[in-house]
């Protein structure tokens, strides 16, 4: 039984059928099926997930998209006193079904860790909050088109109370962080990226693209 963060939305299954003619099977008590179509045998066809290292296995990441993962990026953006850490998935279009996460990510968690007293927020120094991504939904603007990085997260509301924050967005380089009703706090940020996984395929598309 799989967490619901890591549960699949689609399988890829490969199925034999066969067209059977009327009065196939004899049976010895005489009984006679009529013309039919019988399932053979049905294969799971899902890409394996178990080639990214057990750490990346054991986040909360879907197994049909880390299965189709071209990349595992970390995103940690620092600034206001507050380091965002944000995991994200993009995903190889040629491995069917194309799951949509090629330009645009999928934000499988973030996590944001407080090295400042921020009062509008109601944190304090060295509290964190954190949340994954069944407890929000996530936009990319403008990454669908080539553009540069970007995220729109907003916690579901039942779960803002838990995780202490309504909305986290990254744009132009400027982290904006909100809770509910309160007045929303921005502050200019710098990024790094580590990738915490690459597919074979992403490995020998950049060589060829050096």
């Amino acid at each position: 039984q799989l967490p619901a963060s890591q549960e699949r939305s689609t399988l890829t299954l490969d199925l034999e059928l066969r067209e059977v003619a009327p009065g196939w099977p004899s049976l010895r008590n005489g009984n006679a099926y009529g013309a039919r179509i019988v399932f053979k045998q049905a294969r799971v066809l899902e890409p394996l997930a178990t080639r990214a290292s057990a750490s990346v296995q054991s986040m909360p990441i879907p197994k049909d998209v880390l299965g189709r993962a071209l990349r595992v990026e970390q995103r940690r953006c620092t600034g206001g006193n507050a380091l965002v850490t944000l995991t994200d998935v993009f995903t190889d279009a040629r491995k069917k079904p194309d799951l949509g996460f090629t330009l645009a990510p999928f934000t499988s968690f973030v996590v944001v860790d407080f090295t400042g007293d921020i009062p509008e927020l109601g944190v304090l120094a060295g509290q964190r909050r954190s949340t994954v991504h069944t407890g929000f939904t996530a936009s990319h603007p403008g990454m669908d088109v080539g553009g540069a990085y970007t995220i729109e997260l907003l916690v579901k509301e039942a779960n803002v109370g838990a995780v202490g924050l309504s909305r986290v967005a990254l744009q132009d380089d400027v982290l904006t962080l909100q809770r509910e009703e309160q007045p929303s706090v921005s502050a200019p940020v710098t990024c790094t990226t580590t990738i915490l996984f690459a597919s074979p395929e992403a490995f020998l598309e950049g060589i060829l693209a050096r």
